[in-house]
């Protein structure tokens, strides 16, 4: 997690609630979505939905940037499900809980409450990094072998951080 101020790291913890991924998201060791990740994900955009709110109402800050950013892990395990995508391989979505398409409506909720706190006269910019295509496997499969190799090595400390 980065802070900035640094000082403001445990009120960002308090409000936002611990890291929802303790490791790298890998479904390269099965065909299977891991447990939870959809309900992860939601409880992730959730809390920072409060952290946003909490440090525009305490803080006023001229500057404000951030990253609703527990939209990526399911978007590269579940994208196929998607409407419109259908029937493409992938592992299956979990039977029951939220979905992919309910993870982006949530971080839409949670934007449409920061936007109207924020007020009228707030510039805002909103952007996706990037889409999701069929890759064949290709990137879940790229890690394990240049990992098998010798041509890459894990960070111990580092790994995805919803």
């Amino acid at each position: 997690m980065q802070v900035c101020p640094p000082s403001l790291a445990p009120r960002v913890r308090a409000v936002a609630g611990k890291r929802l991924f303790t490791g790298p998201v890998d479904a390269s060791a099965s065909a299977q979505v891991p447990e939870g990740l959809l309900d992860r994900c939601m409880d992730g955009v959730e809390g920072r939905g409060r952290l946003i709110e909490h440090l525009l109402r305490e803080e006023s800050p001229e500057l404000f940037i951030t990253v609703f950013s527990g939209t990526q892990p399911p978007s590269h395990l579940l994208w196929h499900t998607a409407p419109r995508v259908g029937n493409r391989p992938g592992p299956p979505p979990p039977p029951d809980g939220p979905g992919l398409v309910d993870v982006f409506r949530e971080v839409d909720r949670q934007m449409g409450r920061v936007l109207m706190l924020a007020g009228d006269e707030a510039a805002v910019l909103v952007f996706s990094l990037h889409g999701m295509q069929d890759t064949r496997g290709v990137p879940l499969l790229l890690d394990p072998l240049f990992r098998a190799v010798k041509l890459a090595t894990p960070f111990p400390s580092r790994g995805f951080r919803g």
